[in-house]
């Protein structure tokens, strides 16, 4: 009965929420060091905690103190003189240390959290490309589905660099493809349509890092077709699975000239 009555009070705890103050949102670069900020104005004789939820699921303690500096391999907790804010360092940080980074009170069986902020890192791309936008159209309408759409390839950023107008309109980008994350180079792709008026000829307006991308119509004079993609010099046929593929072919053809052969015999000792 006793354990009960701690087991729901820890909960009780967990749940609760002091004032702690948390910046929502962080995005940075990878291979940059980074400071996840928490203010604490009503700490009296807690200890300092933090930890993070990251993409697997779990959340996992990083790391705690009372008044001085505290270092582990994932970062450093400074507290500021009075105790009433802190920060938590984390240098050089990787694609991994995305996640949910919450500051937390511990008192003997009380842990209270804040609302957590949510750190965001972006690969460092070191090759840029731009965009291209591309006009797609149906060769026959089909009721109910867009007669034209608009695919823009090849920008490497998915956030505030890249914004998209169709027949005017804003679109908020909210939903897009991951085309290339090897070798450093990131490239993502989105497919856009007019919502409202989808058998409309579309005008297609890209604006990526300042410059604008207008959509290439495939019949205008001077624009190019899509093409598909040129196949990689380290691509190769296997050998084996080739002569398989023949003799499996050859065993048909011998099986159904059987089968006939059979069918013939048999047909002419009927005829007798």
């Amino acid at each position: 009965m006793a354990a009960r009555g701690v087991c729901f009070l820890l909960l009780s705890c967990v749940l609760c929420r002091a004032n702690i103050i948390q910046q929502p949102l962080l995005e940075t670069s990878e291979g940059m060091d980074i400071n996840i900020t928490c203010n604490h104005p009503d700490i009296t004789t807690e200890t300092i905690a933090y930890y993070r939820h990251l993409n697997n699921g779990r959340i996992t303690y990083i790391a705690q103190s009372y008044n001085k500096m505290a270092s582990n391999e994932i970062g450093t907790v400074h507290i500021a003189e009075g105790r009433k804010s802190s920060t938590f360092t984390i240098p050089r940080v990787s694609l991994g240390d995305t996640g949910v980074y919450y500051c937390a009170l511990t008192n003997l069986n009380k842990l209270t959290f804040g609302n957590g902020t949510k750190l965001s890192v972006k690969p460092k791309i070191t090759d840029i490309t731009e965009p291209s936008v591309y006009l797609l159209k149906s060769q026959e309408a089909t009721e109910g589905l867009p007669w034209s759409a608009c695919l823009t390839t090849d920008f490497q950023s998915s956030d505030n660099d890249m914004k998209m107008e169709v027949n005017g309109e804003a679109v908020n980008l909210t939903e897009k493809i991951m085309l290339d994350q090897s070798d450093n180079k990131w490239r993502y792709g989105v497919v856009t349509w007019d919502y409202n008026n989808p058998s409309e000829n579309l005008n297609c307006i890209a604006k990526y890092k300042d410059k604008q991308y207008n959509s290439q119509n495939p019949t205008d004079e001077g624009s190019q077709m899509c093409s598909s993609l040129s196949i990689d010099d380290n691509f190769k046929t296997d050998e084996r699975l080739n002569s398989l593929s023949l003799t499996v072919l050859g065993m048909r053809v011998l099986v159904i000239k059987g089968i006939l052969f059979n069918l013939i015999l048999t047909l002419k000792l009927w005829s007798f």
